[in-house]
């Protein structure tokens, strides 16, 4: 059983810790037949598509596979007020 990677459960799962978090445990654990085979760039793409079928919008720059980077990145379940 894996737990989901999209929808409320998803994002209450992971909301308000930093992307790089959810990057790391991606990298340790997917796929799951053959986890860490992914390179960084290829677990960033597939983290940003994740975060697209959440509903979260695109940046301006493509997602880059640092993990030390995603750590300034918080993820937010709910939109920000203003």
């Amino acid at each position: 059983m894996f737990p989901p990677l999209a929808g409320d459960e998803f994002k209450s799962n992971w909301d308000g810790r930093p992307l790089g978090d959810l990057f790391e445990t991606m990298r340790a654990s997917m796929p799951a037949d053959h986890p860490g085979k992914l390179n960084g760039d290829q677990n960033a793409d597939v983290l940003a598509y994740m975060l697209k079928q959440n509903g979260f919008p695109a940046g301006s720059t493509a997602m880059k596979g640092d993990a030390i980077a995603l750590k300034s990145v918080r993820f937010d379940a709910a939109k920000p007020s203003k």
